[in-house]
Order: structure tokens, then sequence, then C-alpha cells
């Protein structure tokens, strides 16, 4: 019995050590898999592309681009806003 409360501080920090790890925040990166532009109230994937680089989304109140998870849900916070530009 005295070896089993020795070993108790021993299990509750590896049991607290597990559990801020299972409950550690993900990025939204670990569930996005597409980004998509809004194009005249259409979203089109543009995985892949740059802002700045491949397109722009100067300044508006409407969604310009967002991440999407693998059932195609939006993944709050990865909003941008403006008007989705190509840049020729």
């Amino acid at each position: 019995m005295k070896k089993l409360l020795q070993l108790f501080p021993v299990f509750a920090l590896v049991l607290g050590v597990s559990l801020a790890f299972a409950n550690a925040p993900r990025s939204a990166d670990a569930f996005a898999q597409t980004k998509r532009a809004n194009q005249n109230g259409t979203w089109v994937d543009i995985t892949g592309q740059v802002l700045g680089t491949d397109y722009r989304c100067p300044s508006s109140s409407i969604v310009c681009t967002q991440m999407f998870d693998t059932n195609g849900n939006p993944i709050a916070g990865t909003e941008v806003l403006g008007t989705y530009t190509v840049i020729p």
C-alpha cells in the first residue's frame, strides 16, 4: 500500500500531461482542406493561390476568402474580408 501511495504523484503527473495534450487547441490549418473565394456569391476553390500574388481582396464588408473543412463547412476565424479580384 505504501508503494502505491508513493507512486500516486507520478500517476497524477502522467494523467495531467495526457489531458493537456488531449485538450490542446488545434490550428485551423489542421482541419482545413480547401481555400475558397467568394465570386459574386459563388464559392470557387482557390487552394494553392497566394493573396497578393494570384489574387487580392480590396476593402469590402463581404467575405473574400475562407477556409473550409473536409465536410465543406466554413472554418470560423479564417474569413478574409474584401472583394475577390484575380491579378492578371
